[in-house]
């Protein structure tokens, strides 16, 4: 894997029960130059949201957790902030939502895992090059 040089001032939130997914997801976007906060907890995730929203950059969601599901979070991150809000895509084995509607919820993308870490760059990379109105270059894998 190369490692490029692009706005490695990126910060990326991670939010899956699945501590080994989020903290391996977290260590590739380590490795690729970006800032990650892991939240296996989608409760705490909201609150350090809530208080840093402004920081963020991304946020990569699972859909199904327990005590708030990822559209509810969604929910919480746009009325904080709303159109200033940062993009969200949504990771997920399994969803009771069809694509178009977490895409109506606010959602930038919807992955379904399993997943390689090129596809998640690349979504990474659009997501970020839209809501930037720039390119933003990610290192080859």
């Amino acid at each position: 894997m190369n490692r490029s040089t692009y706005d490695q001032n990126k910060k990326i939130v991670i939010v899956d029960d699945e501590q080994e997914l989020a903290l391996l997801i977290s260590d590739q976007l380590n490795i690729l130059g970006f800032e990650t906060e892991v939240y296996t907890n989608p409760m705490a995730a909201s609150s350090y949201l809530r208080n840093t929203i402004d920081t963020i950059d991304l946020v990569i969601s699972d859909i199904r957790m327990p005590n708030l599901p990822g559209n509810m979070l969604i929910k919480e991150i746009k009325d904080a902030k709303g159109s200033e809000a940062p993009p969200v895509i949504f990771i997920t084995g399994h969803s009771d939502f069809a694509e178009e509607e977490l895409l109506k919820l606010g959602a930038e993308m919807v992955l379904p895992k399993p997943f390689t870490l090129k596809i998640l760059s690349r979504a990474i990379q659009e997501t970020l090059a839209k809501n930037n109105d720039r390119q933003v270059e990610i290192p080859a894998i």
